[in-house]
């Protein structure tokens, strides 16, 4: 060490880039695979969002395994958000609705939400590695 004081903005950049990595870690952050958490946190039925590679993607568990797909309209990318009462994504910006399964039903959207990789590996769900 130099014994020369900390500056400000190397002190607040440094302490930014710890904090981050820590919240990453223990919010089932990304692995060298993909994202990852516990499978006990997801009960089947159950719908999980995460984010891979900064994305919004959601994760749900069916008695078959985990399936997920990007949240990211296909029209001009804006986040869908499920509505359980209608069983349907829906986007907030230009009114476009998918299906369960992501499937375009309405709007201005012309394609389906594509799926993204997900698979069971051991107790964790890892969701964007290669399966």
């Amino acid at each position: 060490m130099s014994g020369a004081p900390l500056g400000r903005r190397t002190f607040l950049t440094g302490a930014a880039t710890a904090a981050g990595a820590i919240f990453a870690v223990s919010c089932g952050g990304p692995s060298a695979r993909g994202t990852r958490f516990p499978l006990a946190d997801l009960p089947v039925g159950g719908r999980r969002k995460v984010f891979v590679k900064g994305r919004p993607v959601e994760v749900r568990r069916t008695e078959a395994g985990v399936v997920a797909r990007s949240l990211l309209c296909t029209h001009t990318g804006c986040t869908v958000v499920w509505d359980d009462g209608l069983k349907r994504y829906l986007c907030p910006c230009h009114q476009g609705v998918f299906d369960a399964d992501g499937a375009v039903v309405a709007g201005a959207p012309t394609l389906n939400l594509p799926g993204v990789p997900a698979a069971v590996e051991g107790t964790d769900v890892v969701v964007g590695g290669a399966p």
